[in-house]
């Protein structure tokens, strides 16, 4: 291996930088300083951004609003593509073709509180030069709830991998005709090599343009089909305005459906990571101007796949609902609520419509699959301090999200399964929602914290009110009839008694679903009430003091150059890698200590030999 890349922590172990550094770039000065290179016997690790004064090369205001937001421009699109995966257009089509319009509401406010939690996320990050995972570990104080926290994360990363493998799967059956299974056997191939891509010249910006690109052609697909429906914008409004009236509108299933597809549980984790990508200068002033940009970035990507998912609500809407072609003796209401990413293409009128659906599941799917690689990476390394190769870390979360759909979709015959998986797993991802943001609420609500950058008491208010909702949401859907989750398997069984009445019969299957259902709900209420009123000992690190981000072949500015890493390990190298720190340290004070010891005697010789007083060196 000839290129590691490595997490390494070194501030507590430099000098700080003084001011005066900058006038003396000649300097033969030998100590290290934060942020500088690290020269070893393996290699030398440059920090791209910092160089000699942490501050000197980071960003600071151009003067120009327009070259200050495209500097920051890049995460929210990561984020973004979130909100256009193959599970998000599940969302889209089933939203229209049970509801119609109705539905349009729930995007609109989903989409809202997505905006600003990611705000939420962007600032965590900027101030506090931290990632969510590593945040919440820092706050946690039992060691076994952190490995609870932390396989809560990585089961919402691996479901949520589940819709892409399907979307890639689909998009093959589209192209080439093959079936299912086959196309999701293949996707971990697509997905290494687009990652294999991070560690050729460009990195994060290529992987951020790639994705912008696939995004593109999804509006594409999308935009044309829209335009060629007769949709009417009437309805849209009132759909948008006050579609909750509508009993479609409040249908559970959809509402939590979309909240999962909208606000899923790793970007939290992601954009927290991918923000550190952009390192700034730590001062007061240029905190707070970079924090309003990488909270001002999403905004426009999340807007822009706001209007991409509502163009799919509206073309389903107009072409399914009400219009569903029954399959194998179904009804037309079996029909809509069956329908998904596996036969929508046939309801799209444009010229080529298949291929462009296709296409537009493969770029989504793709894209998606890689950044919840990522989100995995930082999860990991966040709740647990330990990293893996991003490539085991695919093929890990691939394999496992590949065993249910390959399974599925060569046993059971028909679409109608693998569109319900991507269901189910929308309406889990809305479920597992309040354990990452009941946390991100806690971080930047509390003055213990966050210090100065709190959150006011009528933002903190905002901030636990959306918490707090999408909570509520979640404990009516686990138990409502109807919701799709234990309501209706609790009900228990009709039976008619001789004199004519009805009542429900508790079976053993409704009693061991009532458990299940409680069981659910205590732990759902324990975590929030943990993340509520748990104390916060520990403050975030010092806005003003730079940390050296950790990378991945992704996001950060740390990279370690080695000629030969074959038998070296991280971490003895980063032991290794501060002992040099400390060794030149030493040696250099006791340098200066000779040379002052050495320059007195001169002193001193000269002046018994020219028998002149002594000149004590430190007036000299």
């Amino acid at each position: 291996m000839n290129k590691a890349d490595i997490a390494i922590h070194l501030s507590h172990s430099m000098r700080e930088w003084n001011a005066n550094d900058d006038d003396n770039e000649n300097s033969t000065d030998d100590i290290l300083v934060a942020a500088e290179g690290v020269k070893s016997e393996k290699g030398t690790m440059d920090i791209e951004g910092y160089g000699k004064n942490p501050n000197k090369n980071a960003w600071m205001s151009s003067g120009s609003k327009w070259r200050d937001y495209l500097h920051f421009c890049g995460p929210g699109w990561l984020v973004a593509i979130a909100y256009l995966d193959p599970g998000n257009t599940q969302a889209d089509i089933q939203a229209g073709a049970v509801g119609g319009y109705s539905q349009l509401w729930t995007f609109f406010w989903v989409t809202t509180l997505s905006i600003y939690v990611q705000v939420l996320c962007a600032r965590l990050s900027m101030v506090g030069q931290t990632t969510l995972s590593e945040s919440m570990r820092k706050i946690i104080k039992h060691r076994w709830l952190r490995y609870v926290a932390w396989a809560i994360a990585e089961f919402s990363v691996i479901i949520t991998d589940i819709p892409e493998v399907i979307g890639m799967g689909i998009a093959f059956n589209v192209f080439f005709g093959w079936p299912y299974y086959v196309g999701c056997l293949i996707s971990p191939v697509t997905t290494l090599l687009f990652l294999a891509t991070q560690n050729s010249k460009g990195g994060m910006r290529w992987l951020e343009g790639v994705i912008v690109l696939l995004i593109g052609v999804m509006a594409v697909t999308i935009f044309i089909e829209w335009g060629l429906v007769d949709s009417d914008p009437a309805k849209a409004i009132e759909g948008l305005v006050y579609g909750f009236v509508e009993p479609e509108g409040r249908n559970l299933w959809l509402i939590t459906g979309i909240i999962g597809a909208v606000v899923m549980p790793h970007n939290l984790y992601l954009h927290t990571a991918s923000v550190l990508s952009r390192p700034v200068k730590r001062d007061t002033e240029t905190i707070k101007k970079a924090t309003f940009w990488v909270s001002v970035e999403p905004i426009v990507p999340i807007m822009f796949s706001f209007l991409i998912n509502i163009g799919i609500v509206i073309v389903a809407a107009e072409n399914v609902n009400g219009k569903c072609i029954p399959v194998g003796g179904e009804s037309e209401e079996d029909c809509e609520n069956n329908i998904g990413n596996t036969d929508f293409a046939k309801y799209l009128t444009v010229a080529g419509g298949p291929i462009l659906w296709g296409i537009a599941l493969l770029a989504a799917g793709q894209s998606s699959a890689i950044t919840t690689t990522y989100s995995g990476q930082y999860i990991m390394d966040g709740f647990l301090e330990m990293r893996i190769p991003v490539w085991a870390r695919a093929i890990g979360t691939r394999m496992i999200a590949l065993l249910p759909c390959v399974l599925i979709a060569a046993c059971v015959p028909g679409d109608a399964a693998l569109n319900t998986i991507v269901n189910i797993v929308n309406s889990s991802l809305a479920i597992l929602l309040p354990f990452a943001l009941t946390p991100l609420a806690r971080l930047v609500t509390s003055k213990a914290y966050f210090g100065e950058y709190a959150a006011k008491k009528w933002e903190a208010a905002l901030i636990w009110f959306g918490a707090f909702a999408v909570y509520a949401i979640n404990v009516l859907s686990l138990t409502a009839n109807g919701a799709g989750f234990f309501g209706g398997l609790m009900a228990g069984v009709q039976q008619t008694l001789a004199d004519g009445t009805t009542v429900q019969v508790q079976t053993a299957a409704t009693v061991q679903f009532n458990i299940l259902n409680d069981v659910c709900q205590v732990i759902m209420f324990a975590y929030m009430v943990y993340f509520v009123f748990i104390p916060i000992d520990e403050p975030m690190r010092n806005p003003n003091d730079p940390r050296p981000v950790e990378e991945e072949g992704c996001f950060g500015v740390v990279k370690t150059l080695s000629k030969s890493d074959d038998a070296v390990e991280s971490e003895s190298f980063i032991g290794d890698s501060e002992l040099k720190v400390l060794e030149r340290t030493q040696i250099h004070e006791l340098k200066l200590l000779e040379m002052t010891q050495a320059h007195e005697l001169k002193l001193q010789t000269l002046a018994t030999s020219n028998d002149v007083p002594t000149v004590d060196a430190g007036q000299d």
